[in-house]
């Protein structure tokens, strides 16, 4: 169990880093008129994701086992870095 206190230290870390850097990125790419509902489903998003990830990690842990509920997120962690940089390279050739 000790696993999952650890994995919850660096998500909380990791968002801690990566949010401000999010909002500042959006603040700066959209115009001033839209950013209170860009913000609002950002947050929406963020607080779906918070709600909808233990209930997920919960039935994956007892419907199979603890073991499929960090190689799940291992995949999903996976794809959503390779996303990230097929995103970033899109994003780049566009100026």
């Amino acid at each position: 169990i000790w696993q999952f206190g650890l994995f919850y230290v660096l998500t909380v870390f990791a968002v801690g880093a990566v949010e401000p850097t999010l909002q500042s990125y959006l603040a700066e790419k959209t115009p001033a008129a839209r950013r209170g509902v860009l913000f609002g489903i950002q947050t929406m998003v963020t607080s779906i994701g918070w709600f909808a990830a233990p209930l997920v990690g919960s039935a994956l842990s007892i419907r199979y086992s603890t073991m499929h509920v960090f190689l799940s997120m291992s995949i999903f962690l996976g794809v959503t870095f390779v996303y990230t940089l097929f995103v970033k390279k899109i994003v780049s050739r566009r100026g």
